[in-house]
């Protein structure tokens, strides 16, 4: 009875995964389904990608259930992960146009918690922790990034945690994680310009020793060791 009800639950997801991605882009159903592994979260168009992964494989008649509540919406509706055929959890959110920085918790197995892939966190008046992504400034109508200008000027930017070693990492720097730092021109939000030549440029960021593609950026490619980066294009 176990292993029938755990089938019952793995259809349900399987369908509402399915149902819930093609109805808002096809790209990122391929995108959410081909994910091996858990990353932080990353907007795709007009939606964000989350993902979670257990660390080991559920037991003997056990299921797992994540679920994501946001502070835009007062945490009053759990919205259900859906299981991919890697063993990775994903949820994919309608971004509002209101919302600048998307603060969220999971409920892993019936516990709430933060994102342990969340690009930072935040903590509220009474001491919780929450988990935060920014969402990129093009969605309030002002500018995108990575932001390309005259001259083959492109500057960077990417949100993490206050006090961090961040660096921009790509093919126009030869993969050298120290030659190009990134500035922390804010809290919690890290910038860099760099002069880039015509053509395709692949690059991610290194945050304490974390490599991470660009979640303001929805081009990716994969490297020869099946690592996402990211990919810009200049005229």
């Amino acid at each position: 009875m176990k292993r029938i009800a755990t089938f019952f639950v793995g259809l349900f997801l399987g369908l509402f995964l399915i149902g819930a991605v093609y109805s808002q882009n096809p790209n990122l159903a391929l995108e959410a389904g081909g994910l091996r592994e858990a990353e932080p979260p990353r907007l795709f168009g007009g939606s964000i990608l989350f993902s979670y992964r257990f660390p080991g494989p559920a037991k003997e008649g056990q299921i797992h259930t994540v679920q994501a509540a946001f502070e835009h919406e007062t945490y009053s509706q759990l919205y259900p992960f859906g299981l991919n055929d890697n063993g990775v959890y994903i949820l994919i959110i309608a971004t509002p146009p209101h919302v600048s920085a998307f603060r969220y918790r999971l409920v892993v197995d019936g516990i709430w918690t933060v994102d342990p892939h969340a690009p930072s966190e935040v903590t509220d008046r009474w001491g919780v922790r929450i988990s935060e992504f920014q969402v990129p400034i093009a969605r309030t109508g002002r500018v995108e990034y990575p932001a390309v200008s005259s001259g083959g000027f492109v500057e960077f930017r990417i949100p993490a945690e206050s006090g961090q070693s961040v660096a921009l990492v790509g093919s126009f720097n030869g993969w050298d994680p120290f030659m190009t730092p990134m500035a922390e021109i804010q809290p919690g939000l890290y910038s860099r310009t760099v002069r880039l030549t015509e053509g395709e440029h692949l690059y991610y960021f290194m945050i304490d020793g974390l490599r991470l593609p660009d979640p303001n950026n929805a081009s990716r490619r994969w490297n020869v060791n099946g690592m996402a980066v990211s990919v810009v294009q200049l005229p």
